[in-house]
């Protein structure tokens, strides 16, 4: 496959982390957890599991080859992760190690389950031929993790459970990459699709209810249909507008990194306004618009900050 393929990825992306800064900006800004516009984020996470899954799946033959995929991997998260971390403590006076494993969870669940993923495929995994046993080999390695969140050992340190659920986005993404008949059927069986409607929207309603089963189920789901939903929207031909809007949503996914990382530095404090309006029963679509207006700079100045860090020698390894 050649990277041109992938632009339907990019475009999931860019959805998935504005919808995430959307629910930032109601967690931090107006301080409202559990609002309708985090529930309907929860694919957003799952998402940028299975594309990062998808593009990090490679085979590799010596030992030689997998030691430079797994340092050249790691380089690429820990630079970032842990200077953002820096700033953060420094800007907001926190903690280092909360921040580090907590605040900026996505970089530590991401880089443990790269690296899991990698060590397990060149070790066992790839050993077995038949794709029922490869895969079935991954699912036993999910619930030994799952045998650690039920033992009671669950903590930001050890976040068991989230492995369990996120590890089965990134395998999606991985076995995706690696069979093209996998891939063809989340793209294109139909039923698949419609069943995943409901189990998406039931996951959307219930955010703040659903066990670690639910939470795979409605997550996947969501990958699935936004997968499906940008993959045929690329082979459509519209006019110069739509275009251009395609490929403004698939840049802001090639900058979705900086955006998790730098959004937070940006975020207002709004808690003095009055926010009865934002009030899900005053109105959803009322919450949608304030807090997507609200959204759009954000996003707009770390694409900024990303952009002009391509011309300095030391930032451009950070943000880009």
């Amino acid at each position: 496959m050649e990277r041109e393929r992938f632009v339907y990825l990019d475009q999931m992306k860019g959805v998935a982390i504005f919808f995430m800064v959307m629910g930032h900006v109601m967690l931090f800004a107006f301080k409202m957890g559990g609002s309708m516009i985090e529930g309907f984020g929860v694919s957003n996470m799952p998402i940028f599991f299975y594309v990062s899954g998808f593009l990090a799946y490679c085979e590799t033959g010596s030992h030689t080859q997998f030691l430079q995929k797994v340092i050249k991997r790691s380089r690429r998260l820990l630079i970032p992760w842990f200077c953002v971390t820096i700033a953060m403590c420094l800007y907001a006076h926190r903690a280092f190690e909360p921040t580090l494993l907590s605040f900026y969870w996505f970089f530590y669940m991401l880089f443990l389950i790269t690296i899991v993923f990698y060590v397990f495929e060149h070790f066992i995994a790839k050993h077995f031929q038949r794709p029922w046993l490869y895969v079935s080999s991954y699912f036993l390695l999910m619930a030994l993790f799952g045998a650690g969140y039920y033992s009671g050992l669950q903590s930001y340190r050890f976040p068991f459970a989230e492995f369990v659920v996120f590890s089965t986005s990134y395998l999606l993404g991985w076995c995706s990459r690696k069979y093209q008949a996998l891939h063809t059927f989340c793209l294109s069986n139909t039923w698949l699709y419609v069943a995943c409607i409901p189990l998406f929207i039931y996951g959307c309603c219930n955010l703040q209810h659903l066990n670690v089963l639910t939470r795979v189920l409605a997550g996947n789901a969501g990958v699935l249909l936004w997968l499906s939903f940008f993959y045929h929207l690329g082979e459509q031909v519209d006019g110069k507008g739509q275009e251009a809007l395609r490929r403004l949503v698939a840049y802001v996914g090639q900058c979705s990194l900086s955006i998790y990382m730098l959004n937070n530095f940006f975020i207002p404090d709004l808690t003095f306004f009055n926010t009865d309006c934002l009030v899900v029963g005053n109105g959803f679509l009322w919450q949608f618009l304030v807090v997507a207006l609200l959204t759009v700079p954000i996003v707009a100045a770390c694409v900024w900050v990303r952009a002009m860090s391509k011309h300095n020698k030391i930032l451009k390894h950070i943000f880009c």
